[in-house]
């Protein structure tokens, strides 16, 4: 009886190994696809600005420069994202550790969740405070 939990929890943790492998393989094969078509999109886009007949070289600096602020305007948004889930599951924990354990131990155990929410208010404040150009 003994052998077959640990034959099921050994095969369990085999298919989630294999599972996570897989999921990371395929994530970097459509990541690397999407970066080339946008290599791709954005190398098509200037070679057709120098074919033009009203063609200036500032025309070309001006895409590149909307695309860096682009570009960093999507940073921000995403560091952002991430800084309000963050604090989000430590809000989460510190209300889940405070309601399991506050008849059980005396300790203040729930303050634990101050962690991620502390890391949660450094990345909105780094995104809101970054260097714009």
């Amino acid at each position: 009886m003994q052998t077959a939990i640990v034959l099921s929890l050994f095969a369990f943790l085999s298919v989630v190994v294999i599972a996570s492998f897989t999921f990371a393989a395929i994530s970097s094969s459509a990541n690397s696809k999407r970066l080339e078509r946008e290599a791709f999109y954005r190398s098509e886009v200037i070679k057709r600005l120098t074919e033009s007949d009203s063609f200036t070289s500032a025309d070309v600096v001006l895409f590149q420069l909307e695309e860096g602020r682009a570009e960093e305007s999507r940073r921000r948004e995403k560091t952002q994202r991430a800084g309000l889930v963050t604090a989000s599951t430590g809000i989460g924990l510190a209300i889940f550790l405070y309601a399991m354990l506050k008849a059980e131990t005396s300790k203040p155990i729930y303050l634990v969740g101050i962690i991620p929410i502390l890391i949660g208010v450094a990345l909105i404040v780094a995104a809101f405070s970054g260097r714009k150009k």
